[in-house]
């Protein structure tokens, strides 16, 4: 069997994985930070879009920093979907998923499966994330089986109590 000229490379890899995950648990970013590029890109669940690791603060600071945030916490467990595929000696791309545990101030907590990509490259010696993805299934979520499970609640309702409006109206209309 061939040896894997990118062993240690993927070493490094799940290193900064496990680093990112680990800053995202503790909302303390500044691990994240040294893997990122000046011109990083991130693309959250929400479809937020930031650039550069001031604007992924940001973005973190905003839904997660105070009491107007609209979370409370999140935790994220990632797995990486396979070996990482090395474009040439400085350039790689992984996926996987997430895990997501999202704390809503209003009391609620979500879980989600979130898929990820992510192409790194490396810069004198260095490995770094030069776009990161974050993507949610559309179709098979919470939020839409939430949604769908009122619909269902919402018509049965409507039903009964259009069935008792009926019973109500034709016991009024034949006593007349």
């Amino acid at each position: 069997m061939a040896q894997d000229q990118h062993a240690d490379d993927r070493q490094t890899l799940l290193q900064i994985m496990a680093e990112v995950e680990g800053a995202l648990n503790s909302k303390d970013l500044t691990a994240a930070r040294s893997h990122l590029l000046p011109i990083s890109t991130v693309i959250f669940q929400d479809t937020t879009v930031a650039t550069g690791p001031a604007e992924i603060e940001a973005y973190f600071d905003r839904m997660l920093g105070d009491s107007s945030s609209v979370l409370s916490n999140i935790t994220v467990k990632a797995e990486i979907g396979g070996p990482a595929i090395f474009l040439d000696a400085n350039t790689a791309i992984a996926n996987g998923h997430t895990t997501d545990t999202f704390e809503f101030r209003t009391g609620n907590t979500m879980h989600l499966q979130t898929a990820w990509s992510t192409t790194v490259v490396r810069r004198d010696g260095t490995w770094y994330i030069a776009s990161l993805h974050f993507s949610n299934n559309l179709f098979d979520n919470p939020i839409v089986n939430g949604a769908r499970r009122m619909a269902w609640i919402a018509g049965v309702a409507g039903f009964l109590i259009g069935m008792l409006l009926l019973v109500i109206a034709r016991r009024l209309f034949r006593t007349k």
